[in-house]
């Protein structure tokens, strides 16, 4: 499975890392991922392509058990 496809990619060029920093409540999600095996979600912020990977900033809510 795919995680990261084209439109994702050019969505996550409008939101390098820091350009949502001091937005708080009004930071946009440009992407959502989740793993039900561990009840964790990821919320993706901002971020930037990496040679063949990317780093991302967000938020992630969940606990492992």
């Amino acid at each position: 499975m795919r995680l990261m496809n084209a439109e994702l990619s050019e969505s996550l060029k409008k939101f390098p890392l820091y350009s949502q920093d001091g937005k708080k409540a009004d930071a946009v999600v440009v992407a959502k991922y989740f793993f039900p095996a561990t009840a964790l979600t990821w919320y993706v912020t901002e971020g930037r392509q990496e040679d063949d990977d990317y780093l991302f900033f967000g938020l992630v809510v969940g606990t492992v058990v």
